[in-house]
C-alpha cells in the first residue's frame, strides 16, 4: 500500500474530535485505529497455520527491542522477522514501519549523534517509512539540519518519519509539530504516561493544532508508538481512544521483550483484563462478575478456537483488538453523522475522561 495524502475528513465542534481520511493506493480508508504490532502479527501467523482469517488492519509496525546488557539493539535477531513481517505487510497491502523501541532514560539520555545513528541503523534496513527520534530538548532550527541530511541519505522509495516524545519541551515541540504540519506525510509520537504535565500540554497543542484545521486540508498522519492498551488512571480506558481525542491517528501499542513476554503469557485469566465495549475500557475479571454477573475474558476466550493455536494470553489480545477495532469504526461514523457526543455519553470510559479533557481546556484557555 501507499499513502498518498491525509486529509481532514470531519470535525465534530461539539466535542473537538477530528476524523481523517487517509488516500492510498487501495482506497480511502479513515484514521483512528489500532497498528498491527509485534504481538498481533505472532498470533496472526498461527491463525494463517490453521487456516483462518487475519485482522483488517492497514498498518503494521515491528518494535525493535533495545539490550541494555549487551548494548545493542536486537536486530541481528530482529533481521528475518523484520523481512517476514515486512513482506506480510506487503500482501496484505499494509503500511509498515519498524521502530526502535527506547526506554524513558534513553529518551532523556538522547543526543542528536546518537538519534542519527539510531536513524542509519533503520535507514539502512531499507524499510518504506524511517523513523528519527528527536532529542527531548531538541530545537526546531537543530531538527531542520539534522532533516535536510536525512533526506539526502534516504532512497526514492522511502518517506522520513520524525518521532517527538511526549516528554519533549512543549515550546520546542509546537515548533517542530507545527512546522511539520505544513510538509510532512508521517509523524510519530513516543508515549509514556497521559498524565504528566508535559504529556497533557503537548497532545493539547497537537489536538489545537489539528482542531483549526478546515476539512481536506492535508496533515501528517500521526502515529503513537508505546501505549499500554489502558490508561490505568483513567478508569482503564482504552489508550486507542483516549489519544485519538488529541488528533492521533494511530496507536502502536508496547511491545515486551522476549523475557517480558513469558512472564505475562504464565499469567491466569483471572489476571487478564477483556476490552468491554458497554464501557469503552478494560475490566478485570472480578469487575466484570460484579458488573454483569459473569466473567466476560472466558466466555469471550470460547469463541477464540484452541484450534487457532493461540494462548490464552494472545486470544486475550486478539478479541481485545476486533471489539476496539469496531468501536473506534462506531465513533467514527458517529462524528461523521453529527451524534459523537450521543455515543460517546453511553460509554462511561468515554464520556467522563472526555468531560475532563474539555473542562481543562477551557479552564487553560480562559487563564
Amino acid at each position: 500500500m501507499n499513502l498518498k495524502r491525509t486529509t481532514i475528513a470531519k470535525i465534530d465542534n461539539n466535542t473537538g474530535l477530528v476524523v481523517k481520511r487517509m488516500e492510498t493506493s487501495e482506497g480511502d480508508i479513515l484514521t483512528r485505529k489500532v497498528a498491527v504490532n509485534n504481538t498481533f502479527f505472532g498470533a496472526e501467523k498461527q491463525r494463517m497455520l490453521a487456516h483462518k482469517p487475519i485482522l483488517d488492519a492497514v498498518l503494521q509496525t515491528l518494535h525493535i527491542h533495545y539490550n541494555k546488557w549487551k548494548g545493542y539493539w536486537r536486530i541481528q535477531g530482529a533481521e528475518h522477522r523484520l523481512e517476514e513481517a515486512q513482506a506480510h505487510a506487503a500482501r496484505n497491502k499494509r503500511l509498515f514501519i519498524a521502530y526502535l523501541q527506547n526506554r524513558q532514560a534513553a529518551w532523556d539520555a538522547l543526543t542528536w549523534e546518537v538519534a542519527n545513528e539510531n536513524f542509519l541503523i533503520l535507514a539502512r534496513l531499507g524499510t518504506p517509512i524511517v523513523p528519527f527520534c528527536i532529542p527531548l530538548d531538541g530545537a526546531l532550527e537543530e531538527w531542520n539540519k539534522y532533516k535536510e541530511q536525512a533526506l539526502r541519505v534516504l532512497n526514492k522509495s522511502q518517506e522520513l518519519m520524525p518521532v517527538l516524545c511526549l516528554f519533549h519541551e512543549p515550546i520546542k515541540f509546537a515548533q517542530i509539530i507545527k512546522s511539520e504540519f505544513g510538509i510532512s506525510k508521517y509523524l510519530g509520537l513516543h508515549y509514556f504516561n497521559i498524565n504528566a504535565t508535559l504529556t497533557r500540554a503537548n497532545l493539547n497543542f497537537l489536538h489545537t493544532l489539528t482542531y483549526q484545521q478546515t476539512v481536506g486540508t492535508e496533515v501528517p498522519l500521526v502515529v503513537a508508538f508505546c501505549p499500554d492498551r489502558y490508561i490505568r488512571s483513567m478508569q482503564n480506558a482504552s489508550s486507542a481512544y483516549m489519544l485519538s481525542l488529541f488528533g492521533v491517528d494511530f496507536v502502536s501499542y508496547y511491545v515486551y521483550t522476549p523475557e517480558q513476554a513469558a512472564i505475562i503469557e504464565d499469567q491466569s485469566l483471572e489476571k487478564m483484563k477483556f476490552y468491554d465495549s458497554e464501557e469503552g475500557g478494560y475490566n478485570d475479571t472480578e469487575t466484570q462478575v460484579v458488573w454483569y454477573g459473569k466473567d466476560l475474558t472466558r466466555e469471550n476466550l470460547e469463541s477464540i478456537s484452541v484450534a487457532e493455536g493461540l494462548s490464552p494470553y494472545l486470544a486475550n489480545r486478539w478479541a481485545d483488538y476486533l471489539k476496539e477495532a469496531e468501536d473506534l469504526d462506531v465513533l467514527n461514523s458517529a462524528i461523521i453523522n453529527g451524534t459523537a457526543e450521543a455515543v460517546i455519553k453511553e460509554k462511561s470510559r468515554w464520556f467522563v475522561p472526555l468531560v475532563d479533557i474539555l473542562a481543562a481546556r477551557k479552564q487553560q484557555q480562559d487563564k
